[in-house]
């Protein structure tokens, strides 16, 4: 359907993918009032601008919560690992003393 008289102020209306019913258009002249180029996104995506895939404050504060979280969870496994350690360690020693004062006292007894 073509609307108009000269061809520098017709348009036309063509209609888009029936289960979608989108319309689209073709570009208006900036003489008519219409943006020059301008067509409705048939995918009802927002456009994306240059700094869109920039992340936010917000994302920016959750990224670093959670790696400040991971880092206290790491240092706390590492840090219940040393202990466990250490006392394993320390009941080995005390197992092993107990057990050559007995054989001293064994040897001696003789």
């Amino acid at each position: 359907m073509v609307f108009g008289t000269n061809s520098a102020s017709a348009f036309s209306v063509v209609p888009g993918p029936l289960p979608l019913l989108v319309w689209s258009w073709v570009p208006l002249p900036a003489t008519l009032g219409g943006r020059a180029g301008w067509r409705p996104r048939s995918d009802r995506r927002p456009r994306q601008h240059p700094g869109d895939n920039m992340p936010t404050a917000k994302q920016l504060a959750d990224i670093g919560y959670k790696t400040f979280s991971t880092s206290m969870m790491l240092l706390t496994v590492y840090g219940g690992y040393l202990c466990s350690v250490r006392a394993y360690h320390y009941f080995q020693r005390r197992s092993s003393q107990r057990q050559a004062a007995e054989e001293q006292k064994t040897s001696g007894a003789l």
